[in-house]
């Protein structure tokens, strides 16, 4: 119900939208830990909601006892390095602050870089628990950059990197050239809430 007054009322705004290899996403682009996991996940047979989030919980326990190693090409507008990692997220701008990452605010015109490399163990639980409870911007392990232009790409030929694009698992692409696109999405919004009058 609150969903239908909202559409009700919802004027059209212009959001950020990002591609990669011009394929448009909305969310992120992800590389290393969550990917693996995701790609064990639907490796099993899953009947039921229950089963899949059980299948995902124990996937995770596997990654994180043996996270995945990745050397890694990056360019952030134009300047590159060749960095070990074992995630690395860019994202539709940056992650708010206080929650689980995702974009409080889709028009800031700028991607969010997030990286890792590898860690032990008890520092991937660490790292795993932060960003479930919404702590992961006091985690020093990850690093926050942004960059309106980057491209990530795979020097090992022998190795097949575990991507995902908005969840999705995408295979047989070892360079992504990833770009922002600001305010070129149509959406309706809700009108911002109104401030509470005591007198009526």
């Amino acid at each position: 119900v609150d969903a239908i007054d909202a559409l009700a009322d919802a004027s059209k705004k212009q959001v950020d939208i990002a591609t990669a290899n011009d394929e448009l996403f909305l969310h992120q682009l992800s590389v290393g830990l969550h990917s693996k996991i995701v790609k064990m996940r639907d490796q099993e047979q899953h009947q039921s909601r229950l089963q899949k989030i059980y299948g995902s919980i124990r996937a995770a326990l596997n990654r994180i006892s043996g996270p995945p190693r990745y050397q890694i090409d990056v360019e952030f507008d134009g300047e590159s390095a060749r960095e070990h990692l074992s995630l690395i997220a860019v994202s539709n701008n940056k992650y708010g602050r206080g929650h689980m990452p995702y974009a409080d605010f889709p028009q800031q015109g700028e991607l969010g870089i997030y990286t890792a490399r590898p860690l032990s163990t008890q520092a991937n639980l660490k790292l795993a628990s932060d960003l479930i409870l919404g702590t992961w911007d006091a985690n020093p392990d990850l690093i926050e950059r942004t960059a309106q232009k980057v491209t990530v790409s795979f020097p090992d030929g022998k190795k097949h990197p575990e991507v995902t694009i908005d969840g999705e698992l995408v295979e047989d692409q070892k360079r992504f050239e990833i770009q922002i696109h600001p305010k070129a999405l149509s959406v309706l919004a809700p009108p911002p809430p109104q401030p509470f009058n005591l007198f009526g």
